[in-house]
């Protein structure tokens, strides 16, 4: 089954993420891009964007999302990229840089970390614009394209 987690904390630095996401072990220079920014040049930017706007040490200066993709799922790398891309186009609630990185190394967990930089091109501090479930909505909608099994979207409680 796909996953979205929308992660709350950034223990991490700008830097010490980006270079989690980079990691040899993990990925290859290749797996990584950038929307609305230079993925060899994310953190630049994105402290550039920031310190542009007045928001110097941002306790939060990015918002961390990952994206698992389903167990079974085989698939040429490239493809994996492109439909991770396309995820972080669907994740953004504005104009905002995303560096995304697809972790393909352990193959029982192939996945995609996005590190969405906490003040857009505009100025204007990250909200969740949207409830999860519009943007699990919106994901499926890129996996059902390249038919892939969806996120299950599991409701507990009385209806």
């Amino acid at each position: 089954m796909s996953i979205l987690k929308f992660i709350t904390e950034t223990p991490r630095t700008l830097q010490q993420m980006y270079d989690y996401m980079i990691a040899p072990d993990k990925t290859i220079p290749e797996a990584s891009f950038g929307i609305g920014v230079n993925p060899r040049f994310a953190v630049k930017e994105m402290e550039w964007v920031q310190q542009a706007y007045n928001y110097n040490n941002l306790f939060h200066p990015y918002k961390q999302i990952v994206f698992s993709f389903d167990s079974n799922v085989e698939m040429p790398l490239c493809m994996f990229i492109l439909i991770s891309k396309e995820i972080g186009y669907v994740l953004s609630p504005d104009i905002r840089q995303i560096f995304g990185a697809v972790h393909f190394k352990n193959t029982a967990n192939i996945h995609c970390h996005y590190m969405m930089n906490y003040v857009g091109i505009g100025g204007n501090l990250y909200r969740q614009e949207f409830s999860v479930y519009r943007y699990i909505m919106a994901v499926n909608s890129v996996l059902f394209k390249y038919k892939l099994q969806p996120i299950k979207v599991e409701f507990s409680g009385s209806q």
